[in-house]
């Protein structure tokens, strides 16, 4: 249904317009930083490898069955 809206409407650029205003009403109300605002953590590679390592010393089993 918003595929066809947006089709319809593509040269007037409604659908981006309304997106945007519902994003920038969400984000106040949930008292939410700007997108780009925020302070990125990056991963390692190291703990990518780490993360590999366990996932195949348990076989491939993503849940520790004690924790179930």
């Amino acid at each position: 249904m918003l595929d066809k809206f947006e089709e319809h409407t593509k040269e007037h650029g409604i659908l981006p317009k309304i997106l945007q205003r519902l994003h920038d009403n969400g984000r106040i109300f949930a008292k939410a930083d700007p997108l780009g605002n925020q302070h990125s953590h990056e991963i390692s590679t190291v703990a990518f490898d780490a993360a590999i390592r366990e996932y195949q010393n348990r076989n491939g089993d993503l849940s520790n069955h004690e924790d179930d």
